[in-house]
């Protein structure tokens, strides 16, 4: 997506009020859901975009369509996932905030506001938050029959040139006192699609554009539906751009798969901020978290 080429934020701070069970003053401290706090470390500057860079590396007969289909299928399961939080901002803050509450506060908190998806919802929310992060996002896709055939040292490699030259030009730019261009949208991880991720994509692919449907569904009724955690999912593989991480663990080549719709939580969890990489790091093919609900066959 375009750059708008604004600075202003734009969006006021969650405010909460205070459930009468409360023993605190505020339950939650104002601002903090994915998309703002998202945007106050990494979007303030706006030539700022965030995304991944994607190295399509099959050019089969029939690819071409099956590439477009990966690229609609990953837009809508980030979309899925960020939108999500204004379906039910209340939601996104008691699921992310847990961790900093008294149990008592969370009970408080769900008693007070899990009214079902149609509110109450916090004082002061609107959408800009979610609205700015969907517009700053973006792919850049590496996509030519040059790349074909490469394994995940050679994307690494794609890769590294690609976040060097931008490293590069930003430092020039910025001694010049130019800061018309931003940080690459991804300098640790890329996205390496293949055959396997392709035939994925093909396969379960459907139930990516279903999860919004399982969303809805998860805010009427607190839970998840029946098999959702379990059922196979669409992934892409993802390369670290660090060769200093390969064999960090017994198997581990320096990539992983992901599930589409793992990606959003996984960027600005693990890629931005730089936390728990290195638990999710894996032997290639199977699950890093044990929740991604696909094997090898």
């Amino acid at each position: 997506m375009s750059d708008s080429g604004s600075n202003s934020v734009g969006f006021q701070p969650y405010i909460i009020r205070p459930s009468a069970h409360s023993t605190s003053s505020a339950l939650l401290k104002p601002g903090r859901t994915p998309c703002t706090q998202f945007i106050s470390k990494f979007l303030r500057n706006p030539a700022s975009q965030w995304g991944f860079f994607i190295v399509r590396t099959v050019y089969t007969p029939e690819s071409d369509a099956q590439f477009a289909t990966f690229l609609e299928l990953l837009k809508v399961a980030l979309t899925n996932d960020i939108e999500s939080e204004a379906r039910s901002p209340a939601r996104a803050i008691e699921f992310y905030q847990a961790a900093d509450m008294a149990k008592e506060q969370v009970e408080a908190f769900k008693a007070d506001t899990e009214k079902g998806s149609e509110g109450p919802w916090p004082t002061g929310f609107t959408r800009e938050p979610v609205e700015k992060v969907l517009e700053k996002m973006q792919f850049v896709v590496r996509n030519g029959k040059e790349f074909d055939g490469l394994g995940a040292e050679e994307v690494r490699e794609v890769f590294d040139k690609w976040v060097t030259a931008k490293k590069n030009e930003r430092m020039e730019k910025k001694k010049a006192g130019d800061r018309s261009v931003g940080v690459a949208v991804s300098e640790d991880v890329c996205l390496w699609v293949d055959e396997d991720v392709l035939k994925s994509a093909m396969r379960w692919g459907d139930d990516i554009r279903d999860e919004a449907k399982f969303k809805e569904e998860e805010l009427r009724n607190s839970y998840r539906p029946e098999g959702f955690k379990k059922r196979k999912k669409a992934f892409v593989k993802v390369v670290e751009r660090s060769k200093g991480n390969v064999g960090c663990r017994v198997g581990y080549e320096g990539w992983m798969r992901k599930s589409l719709e793992s990606l959003w939580d996984f960027y600005r969890s693990d890629v931005r901020f730089g936390t728990g990489l290195v638990e999710r790091r894996s032997i290639p093919g199977k699950s890093a978290n044990g929740e991604d609900g696909w094997e090898d066959e």
